[in-house]
């Protein structure tokens, strides 16, 4: 009988011990959850913070606002060195340099703007200027 009761003791015992341990893990677990939506928040401000530098020029532009868009972009790919971030521009004649871009536009001209976003990331990561505007 002493036997018995001894059993049922250190079998209460592994069973409190087995609720314990699994209250343990679903609190790390909401702990990893709580961190891992306030990373994923910061990354999407972050996103959105940096489209939004080039996002008011898109669609039917002047040329003026082609050109400070232009150099929105250079600003922006010297002062960031993370190659995600990197905004490749292509021109009407195929220029790659937004610099060079720049010089080509001409002031009085319209042109249309598109943007392409890594699907990955989210970073706008090209922006192409079409001669001409577009019908939306």
């Amino acid at each position: 009988m002493e036997n018995a009761s001894k059993a049922l003791v250190i079998a209460g015992a592994i069973l409190i011990s087995i609720i314990l341990i699994g209250i343990g893990m679903m609190v790390v677990n909401s702990v990893w959850d709580i961190f891992g939506t306030g990373q994923s928040s910061i990354d999407e401000q972050a996103v959105t913070s940096f489209n939004s530098k080039f996002l008011s020029y898109e669609g039917n532009q002047k040329g003026s606002s082609v050109r400070t868009l232009m150099g929105v972009v250079s600003t922006s790919n010297a002062a960031d060195d993370n190659a995600e971030r990197q905004v490749a521009v292509e021109g009407p004649n195929n220029e790659k340099d937004p610099d060079t871009l720049r010089a080509a536009i001409k002031t009085t001209s319209t042109y249309h703007i598109t943007f392409t976003t890594d699907t990955k990331t989210g970073y706008i990561s090209k922006i192409t200027v079409a001669a001409g505007a577009q019908n939306p």
